[in-house]
């Protein structure tokens, strides 16, 4: 059975969220999150969650719904996952606004 690159990005990412969530974000210098960069994607999420008055839950879906958009751009699911961390930083729906519907 032959897959797509894509698809094996999302199996990929599906397999090491938790062990990207227990990771800091430090790949990529300046951003919308560097002051969250001493934290772990995790509590970072729950920081953007409180920033925005959003409920940890809806967070973790956006943060997932953008890791797997942001990979469109990179080979890594680490940068991919800081990108979306800092477009959640500037909006903690961006990726509900980005698809034009709810998640």
């Amino acid at each position: 059975m032959k897959i797509t690159r894509t698809e094996l990005r999302s199996i990929i990412l599906k397999e090491v969220s938790d062990d990207i969530l227990n990771l800091s974000p430090k790949n990529i210098p300046g951003g919308m999150s560097e002051k969250l960069k001493s934290m772990s994607f995790r509590d970072a999420l729950k920081e953007i969650a409180r920033m925005h008055n959003m409920s940890i839950e809806d967070i973790m879906m956006e943060f997932d719904v953008g890791c797997k958009v942001e990979m469109e751009h990179t080979d890594s699911i680490l940068i991919a996952c800081e990108i979306a961390l800092d477009h959640l930083v500037e909006e903690g729906d961006y990726y509900t606004r980005l698809s034009g519907t709810g998640l």
